[in-house]
Order: C-alpha cells, then sequence, then structure tokens
C-alpha cells in the first residue's frame, strides 16, 4: 500500500529581488501560484519552509536545510517551488539535489514555471542543467556589478561603510562625529596614555554603564578597547574596501592590504601624535598583532552566547567566557585548550577523519563550550549541507 503524499512548498526571496519589487517573485504570489497548482493537482500540501531575504547561491539557509532535514526524516514526500532558481543559483548544487538526493530520497520534486515534475517527466529534462546553469551565471552577473557599482561610489567619494567605528555618524552622505561617543573614545585613549589597562578601562566604562559598540551583550572588553585605541580612522583616515569576499558563492573573506583599500576621509577624534604615541605603549606593552591561537574566534559559551576567550600559554592555556570575564554572570567553567584538542581528535578518529592539525585548522567552523558538553561544528561535505555536528566529552 503506497503512502500517502506529504508535500512541503519552499519559498525564497534575495534582498535584490525585494530591492526590485518584482511582484512576480513575491513570498505572496510564489505562495500564491503554488497553493493553486497543489489545489488543482490534488496535492495536500501539509508544510511551508521559507527563506525571505536570502540569496539563492547561499546554501546554509535555515528554510532549506530544515527542508531537507524534514526529507530525511520523512515528513515530507512531495517539494514544490515556484522555478529551479528559488532552489538553489548554484548549479553544482541543483545537479545534486535533481540527479542525486531527490532521487535517493524518493522525492517528488515539482518546479511549476519551469514545468518539471519528476514523477511526469522524471527530475531532469533537456533544458534543466542549462537552467541551473543561467541561474549561476545571473548570480555570479549581480555579484559583479554590485561590487562594481560599490568601488565606483567608493572612488567618487561615497562612504559605502555599512557599519562605522564607534564615534561616528553618519547621516545621508556625510560622516560626522558622534560627540557623546567621542567623548568615550579620547577618554579612552587619555587613561590608556595614563597607563590604565584595557581590561580596566571596559570595567570602568561598564561601571559607569555606558554603552558599548553595538550594544553587545557582554558589554565592553578588553578586546573592545584595544580594537578602538588601534583604528587609525579615529586620525580621519577610514579605509573602505579591507575585505573581499572569495567568491559570489562564497561567505569567507579575505584581508585585502592597504594598497587595494580606499581611504575616505572622516572628521579626526584622536591627533595622530598621540595616537602613534598610544601605538608605541600597545607595542611596548605587548598588545601587537601577534599571532593568534588557531581557535581564536571560533569558541563560544554554551551558556550565555559570549566568546570564549583563549588565555595562556604552553600547556595551561585555557578557555575563558568572555563575559564571565567581565562579570555578566555566567557561571560556565574554563576548560583546557589541550582537553578540547583531545576530544575533537578523538570524535574526528571515530568518524574516519584524520585528525591532523592542518585539516582540522580548515574544517573546524566553531565550537561551543557547556559545563557538560563541547559541541564541535565541521566543514565537512554531505549531500544536502557542508556542515557536520559532534557533539562530546566535557566542559568541566
Amino acid at each position: 500500500m503506497s503512502q500517502p503524499e506529504k508535500a512541503a512548498i519552499y519559498l525564497r526571496l534575495s534582498k535584490e529581488d525585494r530591492e526590485q519589487k518584482t511582484e512576480s517573485c513575491s513570498i505572496a504570489s510564489q505562495r500564491h501560484i503554488l497553493m493553486q497548482y497543489a489545489e488543482n493537482e490534488k496535492i495536500n500540501v501539509c508544510a511551508e519552509f521559507l527563506d525571505d531575504g536570502e540569496s539563492g547561491t547561499k546554501w546554509e539557509r535555515s528554510g532549506l536545510q530544515s527542508m531537507l532535514s524534514a526529507i530525511e526524516e520523512g515528513f515530507i514526500t512531495t517539494i514544490l517551488v515556484k522555478d529551479l532558481s528559488r532552489l538553489s543559483r548554484d548549479y553544482i548544487r541543483t545537479g545534486i539535489l535533481l540527479e542525486q538526493w531527490f532521487p535517493e530520497h524518493h522525492v517528488r520534486f515539482i518546479a511549476v514555471d519551469d514545468g518539471i515534475d519528476s514523477k511526469k517527466t522524471g527530475f531532469v529534462d533537456h533544458f534543466s542543467p542549462l537552467r541551473a546553469v543561467m541561474d549561476d551565471w545571473y548570480a555570479r552577473d549581480i555579484s559583479q556589478k554590485v561590487r562594481a557599482a560599490i568601488h565606483a561610489r567608493q572612488k567618487a567619494g561615497y562612504c559605502t561603510a555599512a557599519i562605522l567605528p564607534y564615534g561616528y555618524d553618519k547621516k545621508q552622505t556625510e560622516i560626522g562625529i558622534s560627540e557623546e561617543k567621542a567623548i568615550i573614545v579620547r577618554k579612552i585613549y587619555h587613561l590608556y596614555q595614563k597607563g590604565v589597562s584595557c581590561q580596566k578601562i571596559a570595567e570602568k566604562l561598564n561601571k559607569n554603564q555606558i554603552s558599548s559598540p553595538r550594544n553587545a551583550a557582554g558589554g565592553w572588553s578588553d578586546q573592545t578597547v584595544r580594537h578602538i585605541l588601534k583604528n587609525p580612522a579615529y586620525t580621519g583616515h577610514l579605509q573602505l574596501h579591507k575585505t573581499q569576499k572569495l567568491s559570489y558563492k562564497s561567505t569567507k573573506k579575505q584581508i585585502l592590504s592597504q594598497n587595494e583599500g580606499v581611504l575616505f576621509q572622516v572628521p579626526a577624534i584622536i591627533p595622530v601624535s598621540q595616537f602613534r604615541t598610544v601605538q608605541d605603549l600597545l607595542k611596548k606593552n605587548g598588545h601587537t598583532a601577534g599571532s593568534k591561537h588557531w581557535l581564536s574566534g571560533k569558541v563560544e559559551c554554551g551558556l550565555c552566547g559570549c566568546r570564549m576567550i583563549v588565555t595562556g600559554s604552553g600547556y595551561k592555556q585555557r578557555m575563558i567566557c568572555g563575559g564571565r570575564r567581565r562579570k555578566n554572570g555566567c557561571g560556565n567553567a574554563s576548560v583546557l585548550v589541550h582537553t578540547v584538542m583531545e576530544q575533537i581528535a578523538e570524535a574526528l578518529m571515530h568518524s574516519g577523519i584524520q585528525a591532523d592539525l592542518s585539516i582540522l585548522k580548515r574544517i573546524v567552523e566553531r565550537i561551543t563550550v557547556s559545563p557538560e558538553q563541547i559541541t564541535v561544528f565541521l566543514s565537512c561535505q554531505k549531500p544536502h549541507t557542508d556542515e557536520q555536528v559532534y557533539s562530546f566529552g566535557s566542559g568541566s
């Protein structure tokens, strides 16, 4: 006896589609088209998955991944989309889904506007690969045009920074000083010149209930203070285009050299002479941009969500919750770095992955440390996602 059909509709709208206000691509329009088709074909739709404001080149979309997980669990047997580009604008990923993953999971796939119904026509007609390539080309073309437009605006003297350094405000096209915050910036420089450490400065700011940049949950930290002390923008030279995506399909960025960036003139908050003096003090106090531990920035507290900081050296290196260090009330204990490394290596060994340090640096995306568990997120290839999750060990 055949199982009843359990169908889901998948809707996606990119930021570009939203800005162009294309009615045919709107979420409401997609939903109407798919539900009308399902009604006409007597398909029972029991679920909806949605990614609003997400690019089709991005694979780690919450709605898409939830849908694929539901398929794996057997909750969904039929997928309806308006067209192939709603599913993905990466022709390689699209091909894997249509030609391998969907058939292996016995999924009926329907792309209404493209006339594809795997139950009637099979997963791939003669034009499906061409459509996928064209969707991919469209995404690449849009990416190149957006990048060129941003660079042109920068060269023409427009500030394109999405987030300005603490102490500055943007009013239309003009960058000005936020005097209330600029006073804090000057105070930070003054205190550091007087010999007050970055940690003590952060504690003073938190004690006085001064809002931190972007109102971070953990408040001010020594790293935040140090970042302000090292930022040359406060002398009146804001560098734009400091990073660049490796590819229009990738979320990873590469840091560009100063020569490749664009300098934008802004009102100075700190005199150049004072900035240079502070840089000398930072260097003297050992706060130059030395080599970080490769886990820095990848570990977060499983209790409060703050970044965990790698401190110490050698065998005694530990990971400490940044929030607890700033006295936010977090009760998560610190953990030895070598303990985490041993448990990661053990988990990878059981998974058949060689636990080589060079491999770890490449595949470990992030780590969450809780009192009773360490969760590791790895970027290992699977048919439907780039991420595998391993939970193991003890964080105590």
